[in-house]
């Protein structure tokens, strides 16, 4: 057999590729503030998967003597299965049962960490704007692991032994999608009663294959899905889901489609924006103004916590719904350990990660978040665009004083 100089250097990058991917050395860095990730085959390589999991299952052993059961998945994207494989593998070994939830965004994951009677678990996943990341979220008693436990685990995994098992744990299929899309629809029937003419943008991810069940047990047949076949090589050209060029597919759906309005969630599920007809984008401060009323109804005098400074009309209408409002630094992120420490009802992020404390577990949900808004809008008796005009008056009432009308077509609503 005869190979020209292009095979043979095509030959070679492969299984060069292929070298670095399973045996580079692990980086320090990767051991970030809430994850570990990085590059991989830069940064860490698919067997230090298999270490990563040690470490973390000897930090386990030290915080609880009650270990039984750790669950995995992972959203699909490119070495999600070989990572799996070998965090799997290090788990058995230690002697514990791996439930495996399947292929599924993150928040559907962490809602199987509150379902199932797993003590632990371990997420793998990727970053919708780096070619080749991969990472892990780690958590504990339904808790992201994160900070200086972190780095604990960091350093067990440059020395980790695992003391001998008499018997090898094992894996337990336990896939969470139907069940996960079972309790939205225990909370939200009532939405089935209208169908929705707009358009969802999956964004490629895990998060598609939720929302193609969600919409048949629902029976809307108008809405509209794009992007949700999931691609394990798709990289947004920039991961934030609020920057104009990553929603230029929402946008192109809704002229072509003329529909009544878009939802754009990122490809983990955790982050979720919505788009008028005319291609003007819903950030999270006017989301955040919709949502405010309704919740304070019930929990008044609560905290509101948000991370956008530059919008002083938050403020305002947090307080005139008799909340207490929150504005913390943008470099410190909102996590349920801040949410904790202000006892905050409700939180949100200009990026469109929400955090709902008064029906919901507290945990960011793209697709829970848009079915509290479509509850709202039910609720309220208005369309997206009509309650988009009021908060937009109260915005400019703030920022040019209170002498700015409301347009006669909306002061009724």
């Amino acid at each position: 057999m005869n190979f020209n100089c292009a095979t043979l250097d095509l030959i070679f990058l492969t299984f060069s590729m292929k070298y670095i991917i399973e045996w580079c050395i692990m980086q320090k860095h990767i051991f970030k503030a809430f994850d570990i990730g990085g590059v991989l085959g830069l940064d860490f390589s698919i067997q230090d998967s298999y270490k990563i999991a040690q470490a973390y299952v000897c930090w386990l052993e030290q915080q609880s003597t009650n270990l039984q059961r750790i669950a995995v998945a992972f959203d699909g994207r490119l070495h999600g299965q070989e990572i799996y494989q070998q965090v799997a593998r290090a788990i058995v070994d230690a002697g514990y049962q791996v439930y495996f939830l399947g292929i599924c965004p993150t928040p559907v994951f962490v809602h199987g960490l509150h379902h199932l009677p797993v003590q632990a678990g371990i997420m793998i996943l990727t970053a919708g704007d780096v070619a080749g990341y991969h990472g892990f979220k780690l958590y504990f008693d339904q808790n992201l692991v994160c900070g200086f436990d972190l780095c604990k685990i960091y350093e067990l995994s440059k020395n980790v032994k695992i003391s001998q098992v008499e018997h090898s744990g094992k894996i337990v299929p336990c896939p969470i999608i139907d069940q996960y899309v079972d309790s939205m629809w225990q909370e939200f029937a009532h939405l089935s009663e209208y169908d929705f003419d707009i358009v969802i943008d999956c964004a490629y991810g895990a998060t598609g294959s939720v929302m193609k069940k969600l919409l048949h047990r629902m029976g809307w047949q108008q809405v509209q899905l794009v992007n949700d076949l999931l691609d394990a090589t798709f990289a947004l050209p920039d991961g934030a889901l609020h920057e104009p060029e990553n929603m230029n597919f929402l946008k192109i759906a809704l002229k072509k489609d003329k529909k009544l309005f878009g939802i754009a969630l990122n490809c983990d599920g955790e982050r979720m924006l919505a788009m008028e007809s005319n291609g003007h984008m819903i950030l999270g401060d006017r989301l955040l103004a919709m949502f405010v009323p309704d919740i304070l109804e019930k929990y008044a005098h609560r905290v509101v916590l948000y991370d956008m400074p530059e919008q002083p009309a938050l403020q305002s209408i947090i307080e005139q719904a008799h909340g207490k409002a929150v504005c913390v630094h943008l470099q410190e992120p909102i996590t349920s350990e801040s949410i904790e420490k202000y006892h905050a009802i409700f939180a949100a992020q200009l990026q469109g990660r929400f955090f709902f404390q008064d029906r919901h577990m507290g945990h960011s949900d793209g697709i829970y978040t848009m079915l509290r808004l479509f509850d709202l809008l039910i609720k309220n008796r208005t369309s997206l665009a009509d309650m988009l005009k009021r908060i937009d008056v109260q915005f400019r009432q703030v920022q040019y004083g209170s002498n700015v009308g409301v347009p006669e077509n909306i002061k009724e609503l």
